[in-house]
């Protein structure tokens, strides 16, 4: 995005401020690392699966303790304190770095889908058994 530094803050005190605590939109990671915790733990007997499950886990943890924190979380708290008449002078590079992070989120947030998804296929078409059936 390549907005003025008038619009971005607006938008960032406006738009993305419902995704944060003590809305809705703040406890959709944490549910939903639990969730997938909570699958992975007891689907850890199905050979198969244990390993997608703990790959989606893995990067939904990476997504949103360490990404967040490291990239995001800084630059949501400067555009917090941020006012319209008292705008950063390293506000381009917050924005880039909010941006990359959730780049990055978005990217491990796939993987995780896509494993969970590939569990779930997997787990549907179990291999066909070998040798005469009786």
């Amino acid at each position: 995005m390549q907005y003025d530094a008038e619009l971005y803050l607006t938008l960032q005190k406006s738009l993305y401020v419902q995704w944060g605590p003590p809305h809705v939109g703040g406890m959709l990671e944490p549910l939903a690392i639990v969730a997938t915790g909570l699958l992975a733990f007891f689907m850890r007997r199905h050979r198969r699966n244990r390993w997608l499950n703990a790959g989606s886990l893995f990067a939904l943890l990476l997504a949103f303790p360490v990404v967040f924190f490291w990239l995001v979380a800084p630059a949501n708290a400067v555009f917090a304190s941020a006012t319209l008449q008292n705008i950063p002078s390293n506000w381009a590079d917050m924005r880039t770095g909010w941006e990359m992070g959730h780049g990055i989120r978005f990217g491990l947030q796939f993987v995780a889908l896509t494993l969970l998804i590939l569990s779930l296929v997997t787990d549907a078409n179990p291999p066909a058994k070998t040798g005469l059936q009786n």
